[in-house]
């Protein structure tokens, strides 16, 4: 992996810190289980597996989501490939008590990734977050099937959906809570969930290059939490990837939250430059 000669040191440190973060979760947080408000996700997206990376010395230093996009090809987060040596992915379920199948691969981060940058309100995000892990070896077709596979959108497919429209989370995050040992931090994957949620259409500063999503789950809505970074936001009903899970203002991961776009020319350009 190499990071770009501009960045410098303070900002790799930034790196490292904020990712530690998003990735290990050690924030103060309610309990949860993996996508909030959602449901286990059964068979419904096979293509989704557990992103985890380790540095050049085979060091464990985080998780993420990601989706199959090609037999060799998962899709992922920037803010998860960018400090990542080596990555192994998992799929199923339950990826740590029952893989049905695990891959190693190389990471690659969009060339113009970097964090962070500031919308408006002072709320900080990843611009160019996306990623993508090219697998050492095909996954097997008995364990994601091609029809199964995370589609890529056509250009400009967010700004056709209506306000309000509904769109599909899914991904793994931490589901326990540890606490009564210094400050409380998450442990365990969690299983992979899915769940519902609004996409919000408005022109703030960022919206040509993040969607925003907001859950409520008092009307059965859902959100994200951490280690479901890098997960896909899918046209609801489909496997049209509208967005990758990226960032969110609360520590609670509730309220609203943003998805790196994907329908762009430059990012599916890159993307389809693996394929």
């Amino acid at each position: 992996m190499s990071i770009d000669k501009n960045t410098s040191r303070s900002s790799i440190i930034f790196i490292l810190t904020v990712v530690a973060v998003l990735l290990a979760g050690t924030l103060f947080m309610g309990s949860t289980s993996a996508i909030i408000n959602g449901q286990p996700d059964d068979d419904g997206h096979p293509a989704v597996c557990a992103v985890t990376v380790y540095d050049e010395y085979g060091d464990f230093i985080g998780f993420g989501s990601g989706t199959l996009i090609s037999p060799t090809v998962v899709l992922t987060a920037g803010h998860v490939t960018i400090l990542a040596y080596y990555v192994i992915v998992y799929f199923g379920e339950d990826p740590v008590n029952n893989p049905t199948y695990m891959g190693t691969g190389t990471p690659h981060t969009y060339p113009d990734f970097y964090m962070p940058s500031s919308m408006a309100g002072g709320l900080f995000n990843f611009h160019g977050d996306v990623g993508v892990v090219v697998l050492d070896e095909p996954v097997p077709s008995s364990v994601v099937s091609p029809a199964d596979y995370g589609l890529l959108p056509t250009a400009g497919a967010v700004d056709t959906l209506s306000q309000k429209a509904p769109v599909d989370l899914v991904g793994y995050g931490f589901n326990e809570l540890v606490t009564g040992e210094g400050m409380p931090y998450f442990d365990e994957y969690g299983i992979r969930y899915n769940a519902t949620c609004d996409f919000i259409r408005s022109n703030y500063v960022a919206s040509e290059e993040f969607m925003k999503l907001s859950g409520n789950p008092s009307k059965d809505k859902g959100g994200t939490t951490f280690g479901d970074s890098g997960g896909p936001v899918l046209m609801h009903g489909t496997n049209t990837i509208l967005g990758i899970t990226s960032f969110g203002p609360s520590y609670w991961c509730k309220s609203t939250w943003y998805a790196f776009r994907v329908d762009t020319d430059p990012i599916l350009n890159w993307i389809n430059s693996f394929l």
